[in-house]
């Protein structure tokens, strides 16, 4: 399963996925039924005020990604419902945007393909914990006496 971001007067009608629209303004002459959405994600998209700062300028592309995400950040319920089509099967984030490399659709797909990985061990905790010195080399037994240090069932003495 992945995620994908369209340009929605570039769709050919046999992309697969759910299809959500993730502009905060429906783009200029598409009808709503042309597009066969699956939803309207309006309220994931950038606030008016930081769609208006970034005016799909790329020298400001990097300020717009990191305002962006902090905005996403700071709001889970608004692209909550994208995560879980991402997770029920292929999903088709579409935007109306001229630049296919520079707008939200962009940064929004990243951003919920991180979230769709699976957790990496936390190297800050430590090594977990390792029981194999309870193991018993002869019955193979757990030795569930920490202290203990032979066996229980076959006498045999505990790797310390």
């Amino acid at each position: 399963m992945g995620i994908l971001a369209a340009r929605v007067y570039e769709l050919h009608g046999d992309e697969p996925g759910a299809r959500w629209l993730v502009d905060r303004i429906w783009p200029r002459g598409i009808s709503r039924s042309s597009l066969e959405l699956d939803g309207w994600a309006r309220e994931a998209a950038p606030s008016d005020e930081l769609r208006r700062w970034f005016g799909h300028d790329p020298s400001r592309w990097a300020e717009f990604r990191r305002r962006y995400i902090e905005e996403l950040d700071a709001s889970p319920d608004r692209w909550s419902p994208l995560l879980e089509a991402a997770r029920a099967s292929d999903l088709l984030l579409l935007y109306a945007a001229r630049d296919p490399e520079h707008n939200n659709a962009v940064v929004l797909r990243d951003y919920l393909s991180s979230k769709l990985r699976p957790l990496a061990v936390d190297e800050t905790i430590g090594d977990p914990v390792c029981w194999l010195n309870r193991v018993c080399p002869e019955c193979g037994r757990f030795a569930e006496d920490p202290t203990s240090e032979a066996c229980r069932y076959c006498g045999s003495p505990l790797p310390s």
